[in-house]
C-alpha cells in the first residue's frame, strides 16, 4: 500500500527505462523520482522484500546529455495486480550520485519551463 504523500522534496514524473536484475528480468519503468525515492511499475507481478536493498539501472529517456546511472534503494510499498506491479523504494545509495543530481536537474528545468508555458497561456 502506499504511503502518504508527505514531501519535504520535488518529485519528477519521467518514463525512464528500469533494469533491476535481482527483482525481474524483464525491464520496468520508471514513473517518478526524487532525490529520497522513487516509483516503479514491473510489467509482470513481481515478489518485492520490503527487507532487501537491490540495485535498479536506470536508462533516462530521451533527456539530452543524460547519462544511465545506478542506485541502491529499498522497497518501502509494493501494489500488485494480476498482470503488473507498482512499487515504492527509497534510495539508500548511489555510486552514479552526480548522474543522479544532474538528472533531477533536468526534470526540474522541464517542470519549471512548462509549467510558465501553461501560466503564460492562461494569462493570454
Amino acid at each position: 500500500m502506499k504511503l502518504s504523500e508527505k514531501r519535504n522534496d520535488g518529485r519528477y514524473k519521467d518514463f525512464a527505462r528500469i533494469d533491476a536484475p535481482d527483482l525481474c528480468v524483464l525491464p520496468g519503468m520508471l514513473l517518478d523520482i526524487s532525490k529520497n525515492g522513487c516509483r516503479v511499475k514491473f510489467p509482470v507481478p513481481v515478489n518485492i522484500n520490503k527487507e532487501d536493498e537491490c540495485e535498479l539501472n536506470i536508462q533516462p529517456s530521451c533527456k539530452q546529455g543524460l547519462k544511465p546511472f545506478s542506485l541502491t534503494v529499498k522497497p518501502v510499498w509494493a501494489d500488485e495486480s494480476d498482470d503488473n506491479n507498482e512499487a515504492g523504494f527509497s534510495i539508500v545509495g548511489s555510486s552514479d550520485f552526480r548522474r543522479l543530481s544532474n538528472y533531477l536537474d533536468v526534470l526540474h528545468e522541464a517542470t519549471v519551463d512548462s509549467d510558465e508555458l501553461l501560466l503564460q497561456e492562461l494569462c493570454l
